[in-house]
């Protein structure tokens, strides 16, 4: 094989294998019916598509967050396993394109509460997001 072709073949391979996926992060299970200080009752749960199949990306090797964006009084704590930490602490893996929170609480009642959540994998070292979405909004009854 001349050697321009070989250069050009493991080029067009490493196109094909290097090319960046977009994704599109989805709320499919919103918290409702929890109470204040308490695990949610129901989890939030999200999928990860393939942007330019619509498939859902049962692939996809990383992880998703949550953050409290809004809240009746802007004082509350999205707390993660009992404990409040970093916005990162809560992360949940994906497991076949979902991710399904465990023991999110809120400590206040309230009505106003949404969620963020970013989704995110890890190349070389290097943390890089790849979508986010912004929950529906929710309240948290008197515990």
């Amino acid at each position: 094989m001349p050697l321009n072709i070989f250069i050009l073949f493991c080029y067009l391979v490493g196109s094909v294998y290097s090319r960046d996926i977009q994704y599109i992060l989805e709320e499919t299970l919103v918290s409702e019916d929890a109470f204040a200080g308490e695990s949610f009752h129901f989890q939030p749960m999200v999928s990860l598509y393939e942007e330019n199949t619509g498939a859902i990306a049962t692939g996809f090797q990383g992880d998703v967050y949550a953050i409290l964006i809004s809240g009746p009084t802007g004082h509350e704590k999205l707390r993660f396993n009992g404990t409040i930490g970093s916005t990162t602490d809560n992360a949940v893996t994906f497991y076949g394109g979902i991710a399904t929170f465990k023991d999110l609480t809120l400590n206040e009642a309230g009505s106003g509460y949404r969620l963020r959540y970013i989704a995110r994998k890890y190349v070389g070292g290097e943390v890089i997001e790849v979508a986010q979405v912004t929950g529906k909004q929710f309240s948290i009854a008197r515990g």
